[in-house]
């Protein structure tokens, strides 16, 4: 890195971003984000095996899943995070990923449960795709608004504030965890007519369905976070929309075409092959 100034000491750089007001809205967003998804994040795993009776070999599949919509879409965020701006990607991907979140936390209801894994796969389809913006846009956003040659000083303030609040958040989460343990919640609708009584359960949260409603509260703080970031000029979430589905609609169209292509390929080799062995036999009869 280029000397940008006078030699300062170690704590001086670190300090740099805090002092910076804009970055200072970076680091408060970043700080919200990491608090919101790991106290909740680290405990999907146990929420699908020990309440949804789920298998490990179905939990890993789900996980997956998630993993493969990522690798898919992470592409197409980094189109649109370069043509538009990171903070409109953002500001599409975050409600995304907290709405799947939330969903999450209803699929343990008595209507639910009998569908529960295709919606499983649906959200963590969804959230992997969320997840791969936010990731790819949050990072961008860090190198963006750093001054010129104090890059280094300003990722170790974003590393350091993501690992601080990483760390202490599944903290917090798993003791919120046991204390809802012994608590529930249910929505019960009560009903009479014609002397018949009766009532049906609309809505039970037990333990972790707690945490996700909790993280997906917490995910409007921290739009509101995002909205105190200033990164050029404001893009609305209908065009980042919009374009999403056009780059997914040229993938798709790209992929199959190569499809095309190849299967043109082998079906000229295979027709190659056949007028080879016809020509063998002629030679053989012969």
């Amino acid at each position: 890195m280029t000397q940008a100034g006078p030699h300062t000491s170690v704590i001086a750089n670190i300090a740099a971003p805090f002092r910076d007001p804009n970055f200072r809205s970076v680091l408060r967003y970043i700080l919200a984000w990491n608090a919101a998804t790991n106290l909740a994040a680290p405990f999907l795993a146990v929420y699908l095996i020990q309440q949804l009776q789920f298998s490990l070999a179905t939990v890993t599949t789900l996980w997956v899943t998630s993993q493969v919509a990522n690798a898919f879409v992470l592409y197409i965020w980094g189109r649109l995070s370069d043509r538009l701006s990171n903070k409109a990607v953002l500001r599409v991907a975050l409600p995304l990923y907290f709405l799947c979140m939330l969903g999450i936390a209803f699929t343990a209801l008595p209507g639910v449960a009998d569908f529960a894994l295709p919606v499983l796969y649906a959200l963590h389809i969804a959230m992997g795709a969320a997840a791969g913006g936010i990731g790819l846009a949050t990072g961008n956003l860090g190198l963006k608004l750093a001054p010129q040659g104090q890059g280094t000083a300003y990722l170790a303030a974003t590393s350091l504030v993501s690992s601080v609040t990483g760390g202490i958040a599944p903290l917090i989460g798993g003791a919120l965890a046991h204390w809802f343990e012994a608590a529930g919640l249910s929505v019960v609708v009560h009903w009479a007519w014609s002397g018949v009584t009766g009532e049906t359960t609309v809505m039970s949260f037990t333990r972790f369905q707690f945490l996700f409603v909790i993280a997906a509260a917490l995910g409007l703080y921290v739009l509101h976070r995002l909205s105190a970031i200033r990164e050029g000029e404001e893009i609305s979430e209908r065009v980042v929309i919009q374009q999403f589905a056009l780059e997914a609609l040229r993938t798709v169209n790209q992929v199959s075409t190569i499809a095309g292509l190849l299967g043109n390929l082998f079906r000229s080799d295979a027709c190659s092959s056949a007028d080879s062995m016809r020509g063998a036999r002629r030679s053989r009869s012969v």
